[in-house]
């Protein structure tokens, strides 16, 4: 599979794995207004994964202003959750995640926010209690697999998330 192959420029697989190509993300973004809300979203959560998370929030809010009610404003909160989280603000990252788990409560990536967030931020308690859910929706989940569902441009931004879910009880 084409995510999981370590030989394969980091660009290739985000591209994979979003649908679009890393290198139109900037233009993507700046016609957002043009693009259906799921085009746009995918194009700020390239944003995301290239560690520009203080853009991508902004274009994920004009994404959601775009249409408030649609089927992917869970992925604008989600997207805006993990980019405060990268830009290293647990607490906004905890209450994007809280968000995007109104809509969809087994949401796993959120659950994986929440937990992190939650550890980073202090809430050692919340962040245990997040991962025991996850571990219930899903036994085989693994703070090893994560490489292969967040494809960061920045080591350091996988390694923050790998260090909130490990201090959270994740399972390596």
């Amino acid at each position: 599979m084409l995510e999981r192959n370590a030989t394969v420029p980091l660009e290739k697989r985000i591209e994979f794995r979003i649908g679009i190509n890393v290198g139109d993300t900037g233009r993507l973004a700046s016609q957002a207004a043009r693009l259906g809300q799921d085009d746009a979203t995918c194009a700020f959560s390239g944003r995301v994964l290239l560690g520009e998370p203080n853009i991508a929030i902004t274009h994920f809010a004009r994404a959601a202003r775009l249409n408030p009610l649609g089927p992917y404003l869970i992925h604008s909160q989600m997207g805006t959750g993990l980019a405060h989280f990268l830009a290293g603000r647990y607490v906004e990252a905890r209450l994007w995640a809280r968000k995007a788990l109104e809509h969809r409560p087994d949401f796993l990536n959120a659950l994986r926010l929440l937990a992190a967030s939650s550890a980073l931020g202090g809430r050692t308690e919340e962040a245990e209690k997040t991962v025991q859910q996850l571990l219930r929706l899903n036994r085989t989940l693994r703070i090893s697999d994560l490489k292969d569902v967040y494809p960061f441009h920045r080591p350091e931004d996988l390694a923050n998330l790998i260090e909130g879910l490990r201090t959270a009880g994740m399972p390596d």
